[in-house]
């Protein structure tokens, strides 16, 4: 039988799941053009029933677990902080942080409130090992172009540049890997360049040679975000372009990317080399 701490624990990672459940179909509404899919939107509006019901059963369970600890004033502060501001409006309120993907403000709120008691730990740890994560992920990818020069390689296609900097991730995150998930849609499958499991995080590398080519291959990754979507294993993904001598420079990449609308969980990362 769970534990009380257990059930807490469980319906706040299931929590998460879902939330991110809706927002990625709420974008689907929209890159897909489905606002007139009556079945899409319902299945919609399903799964933010189940997570209306699934927040109040969470709210139950901290009220009883504070109750337990003898602590009426904290239960006051939670039921006037939190329980008492739940609108609809707070239910499905967006947090989007930098190193991370979108999430519940609502549920990440809940994680600060139970930070204090060391029965959640493990709700707090893999949120702040998500954190530091992220940084050294995105470090390793911003030094793409550092970390080739060491190999004393000059690429000519993509295999080359992420094949030089597969090493150094596997060296930090034990469990990434090559091309060891295929995300599957109707007649087609996506094969990204490195995995990240532990930050549900998939990798895909561009080289670029002309401003032409840079442009085709960000209009190529906007066509396969969709595929990339369909797999809830991964969450945040990340597009690394290795650029010959700096062809365009940043800036201009940056305003070339904006124009596509991408989701808020695909960063671009723009690496420079010869």
């Amino acid at each position: 039988m769970k534990t009380l701490e257990t059930k807490i624990i469980d319906t706040i990672k299931f929590g998460e799941y879902l939330f991110w459940q809706i927002i990625k179909s709420e974008e689907d509404v929209s890159l897909r053009h489905l606002e007139n899919d009556v079945d899409y939107n319902r299945s919609i509006e399903n799964n933010k029933d189940r997570f209306s019901e699934l927040i109040n059963s969470l709210m139950k369970l901290i009220i009883v677990f504070i109750e337990k600890q003898i602590l009426p004033s904290y239960l006051e502060m939670f039921k006037n902080e939190i329980l008492n501001k739940l609108t609809n409006e707070y239910l499905f309120q967006i947090n989007f942080e930098p190193e991370m993907h979108e999430t519940s403000k609502l549920i990440c709120d809940i994680r600060v409130f139970l930070y204090p008691f060391s029965q959640f730990d493990s709700v707090s740890d893999d949120l702040n090992y998500k954190k530091f994560g992220f940084r050294y992920l995105e470090n390793i990818l911003n030094q793409t172009g550092y970390i080739i020069s060491q190999s004393e390689k000059f690429p000519l296609k993509e295999t080359e540049v992420y094949k030089a900097v597969k090493t150094v991730i596997k060296s930090t995150f034990l469990n990434s890997h090559e091309a060891g998930s295929n995300f599957r849609k109707i007649g087609k499958e996506y094969k990204p360049d490195i995995l990240v499991p532990e930050l549900e995080v998939a990798i895909e590398y561009k080289y670029g040679d002309s401003e032409q080519k840079i442009i085709k291959c960000i209009e190529q990754i906007i066509i396969d975000v969709q595929g990339y979507q369909k797999d809830g294993a991964y969450k945040m993904f990340y597009a690394v372009f290795y650029v010959k001598n700096d062809l365009i420079g940043k800036l201009r990449f940056e305003e070339i990317w904006k124009e596509y609308n991408f989701p808020n969980n695909w960063k671009p990362i723009y690496c420079t080399g010869k």
